[in-house]
């Protein structure tokens, strides 16, 4: 539950911020609605492909998506300035962000075999405490000299630390057994 909480507080970081972020992109406060549905949209096609993922190969996505996650940040952060490529960083982040959440659900309740609903309540609590340090920390760094471009970089952080511990918790696990290439592939379609 700790990787949950360390891997989700990228999310909320940005996605909790993402106002100010959309302002230097050049977003008005009207346009904040829009850019919020074109991420909700990835978020949606994210859920669907991180479940698939995750049945065909729970090892392999409990590392792709938080990596795919931390790079669509820093690519978000690189294109803060610029409107229509902040806009389409977001959706990919929105894509790789929500592809989390099916696998690190299924890997909690892996190993809470013995009670698999009450594994997956107690992630949930992980995820909300990842919210209230995605606020905490995108709170900081509005506040301070940084400025809101920075959040995206910011909210990488944390989750390249949680991606650490989840391949030295992985490098010898037998979550899933590996797919061929082709099978990944059929099952992200």
């Amino acid at each position: 539950m700790a990787i949950t909480a360390l891997g989700w507080v990228g999310f909320m970081t940005f996605y909790g911020y993402i106002a100010p972020v959309a302002r230097v992109a050049g977003f008005s406060a009207a346009d904040l609605t829009w850019v919020l549905v074109i991420v909700g949209a990835g978020l949606v096609i994210g859920n669907t492909l991180g479940g698939r993922t995750a049945d065909a190969n729970l090892r392999l996505s409990l590392i792709l998506w938080p990596a795919a996650m931390i790079v669509s940040l820093i690519v978000a952060g690189f294109a803060a300035p610029f409107k229509w490529p902040f806009l389409a960083a977001a959706f990919v982040f929105g894509i790789a962000s929500f592809a989390n959440v099916p696998p690190m659900q299924m890997r909690v309740m892996k190993y809470g075999k013995a009670a698999p609903e009450l594994a997956a309540t107690a992630n949930i609590s992980a995820f909300n405490i990842a919210n209230a340090l995605g606020g905490l920390i995108g709170g900081a760094i509005v506040d301070s000299s940084f400025g809101a471009s920075t959040i995206p970089f910011a909210a990488a952080i944390v989750p390249a630390v949680a991606l650490l511990f989840i391949m030295w918790q992985e490098r010898g696990s037998s979550v899933a057994p590996a797919l061929s290439q082709p099978a990944l592939k059929e099952a992200m379609l």
